[in-house]
Parts: structure tokens; C-alpha cells; sequence
């Protein structure tokens, strides 16, 4: 699949389409409870020089949930 940057794989219809088959996938064997309905690829690659990875690359997850809280309210905005 031929892209030019990251924003733009991210936002192929095939790469979302793809995203939601293994969703559907895996949540039926969750309940409804647990179940993923909503998602969002970012744009972006996330880095530790933007102080969202650490330097072993592990996700920062306190500081992306600060950072990104209002897309994280959009999703649970669209799961209800």
C-alpha cells in the first residue's frame, strides 16, 4: 500500500477498514462491557522527544491520557 507520510497511511479507508476487521474479531469474545467502540489512528507516530514514549520506548500512558484527553472524550462521546 503506497503512502507519502504517516498522516496519510493513517488515514487510508483500507488501514481503518483493517483496524475495525480485527476489532470485530476479538470482540466477540468480550462482553459487551469490554468491548472496543470506538478507535482513532493518530496521525502521528508517537515519540519520545514529544515526551509520549519513554526512552525504552514504552507508552506513557498518565501523560498521553493529560495530552489527549479531549480525543479520548470524543470516542466515549461517540460510544454511548
Amino acid at each position: 500500500m503506497p503512502f507519502s507520510s504517516f498522516a496519510d497511511l493513517a488515514s487510508r479507508p483500507e488501514v481503518l477498514g483493517l483496524v475495525q476487521e480485527e476489532i470485530d474479531r476479538v470482540n466477540v469474545h468480550w462482553s459487551d462491557r469490554e468491548q472496543i467502540l470506538d478507535f482513532r489512528v493518530l496521525q502521528w507516530q508517537l515519540s519520545d522527544e514529544e515526551e509520549e514514549l519513554t526512552p525504552t520506548m514504552k507508552v506513557r500512558r498518565k501523560f498521553l491520557c493529560e495530552r489527549y484527553g479531549d480525543l479520548i472524550q470524543e470516542m466515549y462521546a461517540h460510544a454511548d
